[in-house]
């Protein structure tokens, strides 16, 4: 009969999954467990019980699922925005309602039910910028005017991106009408513009406009290539009516400072909107040899009329260089092509966008500073074919067409495809992004579910590809990616697919799950101790079924942590509905779901409970722990003088052991084990503990010099287990109270071995 070995006091590994029950040679195994449910590893090693959550109230819409999107400034001034069917309410980062003249703000917004799970953001000072993952709707931005003034804003898109430009030289498209404006210089180098506002008709030679729809835009640069104009130089005589360029953008002299021709002075135009003078002469900016024009109206597949939106250098017939016709043109990128949908990203003052239908696996970055609440600029270069280090950047990822689902940065912007992830850089480290250094390089082919990445220690945590895997993703300044597989050990948890995440660095440290069926786990990550462990999440079930989370997010709350908010459903209280729930603070010390808290004058009555109408709840009232109560219309009873209660449901804790001895015992299948107890070093006030389908035994922290108001303890207890032997009997403790639980460390008593044939 020999003594058990199995002393284990770090649970640090989590919920390992059945196959890997006897793989002793796994180090982590010997630190892991079967099953913690509603336990949260600690970074010490040690199991504490998750904290409860509060009932914020029935969402904004009862009857549809609801969106959450946090609104941060800064780590202490945060807000919750809840979106519901075309409305959005606004809620404070302590759970509270923001309320104006008394009432909780709320505003109108763009997006009905159908469209709240196709959401995706990218918030940046004041603005939200906001695509749609179906690409079927231009990307918004909402502006934060103040908390109870917000602004929606559909983002005009007024240079590109653009597809490739046409490289048929024969596919031409000619310009005509609009009131033209004409280089008064009698030199024969002369052109011609069409200003903004104009219309215009647009020829083609071919059928090119077959698939165009209205709203489309149009890049149409000089014949040339490069504006057919004379060149500003210092000392240049410049009348009124003459065009000039310089550095690749043209000029329109205005007027002059005197009579007859007047010298242009040292200071070069380099202004690219409005008027400015050169010390003599003032100059009116036109264009950089490219324009833009927005169809209006489809005559056939070769005619369109159209709108400029950017001034058109279409030419002047009578000069010996261009003329109104050119084969430099290109189509945007965006619109009847498809809106942009995957998550976007801000890098280096760029706004990320990208994958609409037709070019799934296009990254658009805008030119440096290039996006406003209203305005999106993708100018991809001068019309002249220069192109500067602030211009917009355009690359595929990849040669296998797979689709753009998110960017994120951390360190580097990171970019995850259907097939592949990327890193998106400089040429170099340090190196700025532009079009002549950006670097887009495959660092995995593990390729990512449709779920957004989370920031965490020192990369991102993605799921890839089929929903089932978390990985990390961790690149030194050489791009070396030193992360993996964190839910290898947890399969049973990614079985269930991940659905969000969302990393909650302190003080917990912890990576939430929320999963395909509803469910939650969480993960804790703690690099510099080498920890990290899943464990099962699970909300107090009602007495009709299980609530399922539908979503989650978070914001930071008071004490500057970041709190964690969820939206559930199903039915509570005999109703079916929708709660929004927020995770209690470590100082609360509460341990309940769906809670209500009464705080105020002596009552004998706590209300406002309707919404668990019905339900056997928990009560804490002055500290002390009462008996169960069914809520009867909205109300329960406490003692007469309570200024102080905590009503909510309890949720069960579980946890059960991996085998008692792997490292001597993992190898005889076929011996029958018998635990006869264990030595249990435990926080809490009661507990059950015995071995898995055999009789429980309660322990109590209890004295008999307590008060009557709770006290959770923390003590060593050997505890006797019945039941009979077995090839692979398992520890289980239980808890389900409204106050703090953890589990420390545990060792078996004795171990006897028999023969699985009874000899």
């Amino acid at each position: 009969m020999p003594l058990a070995s199995g002393f284990t006091n770090s649970f640090s590994a989590g919920e390992i999954f059945d196959d890997a029950n006897d793989r002793s040679d796994i180090q982590p195994i010997a630190k892991g467990f079967k099953q913690g449910t509603n336990l949260i590893i600690q970074s010490t090693g040690s199991l504490k019980k998750r904290r409860g959550f509060w009932d914020l109230g029935a969402s904004v819409n009862v009857g549809s699922p609801g969106r959450l999107v946090p609104f941060r400034r800064s780590i202490t001034n945060a807000l919750m925005l809840e979106f519901g069917n075309l409305t959005c309410r606004v809620w404070r980062s302590n759970g509270s309602p923001l309320l104006n003249a008394g009432v909780q703000v709320q505003f109108a917004t763009p997006w009905a039910t159908a469209q709240l799970p196709l959401l995706r953001f990218r918030q940046l000072a004041d603005v939200i910028y906001f695509v749609l993952s179906d690409g079927s709707a231009a990307p918004q931005s909402l502006s934060h005017l103040s908390d109870i003034s917000w602004s929606w804003t559909v983002l005009n898109f007024v240079n590109g991106p653009w597809q490739p430009e046409n490289i048929d030289q024969t596919s031409n498209i000619t310009v005509s009408g609009g009131a033209q404006v004409t280089d008064v210089n009698p030199s024969g180098f002369g052109s011609s513009i069409v200003q903004a506002g104009q219309s215009v008709t647009l020829t083609a030679t071919n059928p090119i406009f077959a698939s165009a729809v209205i709203g489309d835009t149009v890049r149409l640069r000089q014949n040339s290539g490069s504006p057919s104009l004379r060149s500003w130089f210092a000392g240049y005589f410049l009348p009124a009516g003459w065009m000039v360029h310089f550095a690749g953008n043209a000029y329109l002299c205005l007027d002059t400072s005197g009579s007859g021709n007047q010298a242009s002075m040292s200071t070069p135009p380099v202004h690219l909107a409005g008027s400015a003078s050169d010390g003599c002469n003032t100059l009116q900016y036109l264009h950089d040899g490219a324009g833009v024009a927005q169809i209006t109206a489809i005559t056939s597949s070769t005619v369109v009329t159209a709108t400029v939106l950017k001034t058109l250098p279409v030419g002047n017939a009578a000069g010996s260089h261009n003329t109104n016709v050119t084969s430099f043109w290109a189509f945007g990128a965006y619109g009847s092509p498809g809106w942009p949908r995957a998550w976007p990203a801000v890098v280096e003052e760029r706004l990320v966008l990208g994958a609409t239908a037709k070019n799934l696996d296009f990254v658009d970055l805008t030119r440096t500073a290039g996006f406003t609440p209203g305005q999106i600029d993708f100018h991809p270069g001068q019309g002249s074919g220069a192109v500067f280090a602030t211009d917009a950047c355009r690359r595929r990822l990849g040669d296998d067409s797979g689709e753009i689902l998110w960017a994120r940065q951390a360190t580097f912007l990171i970019a995850g495809t259907a097939s592949a992830e990327y890193v998106i850089s400089g040429g170099l480290f340090g190196d700025p992004i532009s079009p002549a250094t950006i670097i887009c390089r495959q660092i995995s082919s593990f390729g990512s579910a449709n779920v957004y990445p989370a920031p965490m220690e020192k990369g991102l945590a993605y799921i890839a590809r089929g929903g089932q895997t978390l990985r990390l993703i961790r690149l030194d300044l050489q791009q070396n990616d030193s992360g993996g597989d964190a839910s290898f050990l947890a399969a049973h948890i990614g079985a269930r697919s991940f659905a969000q995440l969302i990393w909650i660095p302190a003080p917990d440290r912890q990576l939430w799950a929320r999963l395909g069926d509803g469910g939650l786990a969480a993960m804790i990550n703690h690099d510099e101790q080498q920890v990290r462990g899943w464990a099962t999440q699970a909300l107090a079930i009602p007495k009709a079924a299980a609530m399922l989370v539908e979503d989650m997010v978070s914001i930071p709350g008071p004490g500057l942590y970041e709190t964690l908010w969820l939206i559930v459903a199903g039915t509570l209280g005999g109703v079916a509905t929708r709660r929004l729930l927020l995770l209690s603070s470590q100082a609360a010390a509460m341990f309940m779901d769906f809670a209500a808290i009464y705080q105020g004058a002596p009552t004998s009555t706590v209300t406002g409970l309707d919404y668990l109408n019905g339900e056997v709840v928990t009560i804490v009232a002055n500290g002390a722990l009462l008996p169960p109560q069914t809520v009867v219309a909205g109300a329960i009873n406490v003692p007469a003088g309570t200024i102080l209660a905590t009503v909510g449901l309890t949720y069960p804790v579980t946890w059960i052991s991996l085998k008692l001895d792997l490292a001597t015992l993992g190898g005889t299948l076929l011996n029958r084990q018998r635990v006869a107890g264990a030595v249990i070093d435990c926080l809490g006030t009661t507990w059950q503990s015995g071995l898995v389908g055999g009789p429980l035994e309660t322990t109590s922290s209890r004295l008999p010099s307590d008060l009557a108001t709770v006290t959770t303890r923390r003590f060593i207890d050997r505890v006797n287990f019945g039941g009979d032997a077995g090839t692979d009997p398992r520890i289980t403790i239980t808890e389900q109270s409204p106050f703090d639980f953890g589990l420390f460390a545990l060792k078996p008593s004795i171990v006897a071995e028999v023969n699985a044939r009874g000899s």
